[in-house]
């Protein structure tokens, strides 16, 4: 009952996250190969302010609905045929491919770098643990001059799709792939291979 449970919430994530991604690109105007890592941001930021408010757990459940509510209007759509097929690319067909396969690996990875205790790893499980951001009092967090940025991005995913070191690490990569994303769509040169070879070797670099 409890693994259902979580695959539903996991569900109603990656169709949030989509519902996002389609109100940013179809009436934001903005490309899609920076969409991804704008709409991250932005979750980020509502979430961080809503921790300075106290209310940390209230702007994750309100971002979840706000995507949602992206995603059914997504829906209508779709039902009305009022959406264009996306454009396909052989170079997009890659990453795609390249990325699910970089994220499913990252379901499988440990803790182990010295930086996943000291730091972010930490802000998180005590994100997960209390729903609000640490104080001066809190001596679990040795680090306290950093702002919880990507930290409150990963309490998200981590909230509605579970709090494995997997999970953890698969949304901290997913902010990496939706960088190295932003970075082709710089490309104006569509059919030269070698200027995607540079963030395509950087990006096999992080399978490393």
């Amino acid at each position: 009952m409890e693994r259902l449970y979580r695959l539903t919430e996991t569900a109603l994530l990656l169709m949030s996250f989509w519902g996002y991604f389609f109100v940013v690109c179809r009436f934001g105007k903005i490309k899609s190969w920076f969409v991804p890592v704008i709409c991250m941001a932005g979750v980020s930021l509502a979430l961080f302010f809503g921790g300075l408010l106290g209310i940390l757990a209230l702007a994750a459940d309100l971002a979840l609905l706000g995507g949602l509510a992206g995603f059914i209007v997504f829906a209508v759509l779709v039902f009305r045929k009022k959406i264009r097929p996306l454009k396909r690319s052989l170079w997009g067909f890659c990453f795609g491919v390249g990325a699910a396969v970089f994220l499913l690996l990252s379901l499988d990875l440990k803790l182990l770098h010295y930086d996943n205790f000291s730091h972010w790893a930490l802000i998180v499980k005590y994100l997960l643990s209390t729903d609000h951001f640490p104080g001066a009092d809190t001596v679990m967090i040795p680090f306290r001059d950093y702002p919880p940025g990507s930290s409150v991005f990963i309490y998200y995913v981590c909230r509605f799709a579970g709090r494995s070191q997997g999970i953890m690490l698969l949304a901290q990569n997913s902010m990496l792939i939706a960088c190295f994303y932003a970075v082709s769509g710089i490309v104006k040169e569509r059919r030269r291979f070698l200027l995607y070879s540079f963030p395509g070797m950087g990006c096999a670099l992080c399978l490393i």
